[in-house]
This record gives C-alpha cells, sequence and structure tokens, in this order.
C-alpha cells in the first residue's frame, strides 16, 4: 500500500512540473514528453501494483487509500471493493 500510495503522489507531481514547465515557458513538445512518458511508465506500474496489493493485502490500511485505484481513468476513481470484485470475476470466469 505504501508503494501504491508513492505512485499516486508521483503522478501528481509529473502534472504539477507539467504545468510549472509550461509556465516556465519550455516549449510544449519538450515539456510533454518529459512529462508524458515517466508519466505514462507510472500509469502502467499502478496497475501492476495494484493487482499485487490485491492478491496480497486485501484490505487499506487507511480508509483514504481504497480509492487509489485508478485515479486518473475517470471522473471518480474505482473503490478498492469494486476493484476487488471485479477481479475475482475475472479470475473465476
Amino acid at each position: 500500500w505504501n508503494i501504491l500510495t508513492l505512485i499516486h503522489v508521483v503522478q501528481w507531481l509529473l502534472i504539477i512540473s507539467y504545468a510549472v514547465m509550461l509556465r516556465c515557458g519550455v516549449p510544449w513538445w519538450p515539456a510533454t514528453l518529459l512529462f508524458g512518458v515517466p508519466f505514462s511508465y507510472m500509469a502502467i506500474q499502478n496497475i501492476y501494483i495494484d493487482h499485487d496489493v490485491m492478491h496480497g493485502a486485501t484490505f487499506p490500511p487507511y480508509n483514504w487509500q481504497k480509492y487509489l485505484t485508478h485515479p486518473f481513468s475517470d471522473f471518480i476513481s474505482l473503490p478498492w471493493e469494486d476493484f476487488v470484485l471485479e477481479n475475482n470475476r475475472h479470475h473465476a470466469s
């Protein structure tokens, strides 16, 4: 859960750094590449860590962590309980 939380924080820091780069006059393409490549990597790692955490630690240590499953995929993040339920359906079929 600590690594999942770290990934979430890093994703927010990448978003903030992208805005700062654009605000400070860094051209759009270099700023987008400097943001997009690491952000894509972190998004992929987020899914891998989600899956590992799901099979290792059933419930988050803090209640707010259950909303860190897919924080940038939709308007509302998928709660942990729904995420585990979908994973169980996936493995049952």
